[in-house]
């Protein structure tokens, strides 16, 4: 991929927990000019009244995957593991990892969430179709 004037990507997530606690993240999901096994650490807001703090690495460039029967190339693999601070100590949450195709943009998104190793949520959402004007 050629340099960006804007390697970095960003997503928000809001809502409320199926505990009924609520969250505010920041996802720092991609620095376009990153090499692959590059990681930076962040304070990415609060989930349940606690500081969640995110590791995003560079996993892999330049593959080709398959996506609800379209195939993508050029598409770069990164993977964001989510702890949240319990009074001092992080306590490991789960990770997302994000498949970014060059001039699509995000095309899926694994997570693989838990409580204390106790696996709670996996889910996969996959682009079913794009435009770019």
């Amino acid at each position: 991929m050629a340099a960006s004037p804007h390697p970095n990507y960003y997503l928000t997530a809001k809502g409320v927990s199926p505990s009924g606690g609520s969250y505010d993240l920041l996802f720092h999901y991609l620095n376009d000019t990153a090499s692959v096994g590059y990681h930076w650490e962040y304070n990415a807001c609060n989930g349940n009244g606690f500081a969640a703090l995110i590791k995003t690495t560079i996993v892999a460039k330049n593959l080709t995957m398959t996506v609800a029967g379209k195939t993508y190339s050029n598409v770069i693999q990164t993977r964001l593991d989510l702890a949240y601070d319990l009074l001092g100590s992080p306590m490991d949450m789960g990770n997302y990892n994000y498949f970014i195709a060059k001039g699509v943009g995000i095309i899926k998104v694994r997570s693989d969430l838990n409580m204390m190793g106790v696996p709670i949520i996996q889910t996969s959402s996959d682009l079913i179709d794009y435009s770019i004007k």
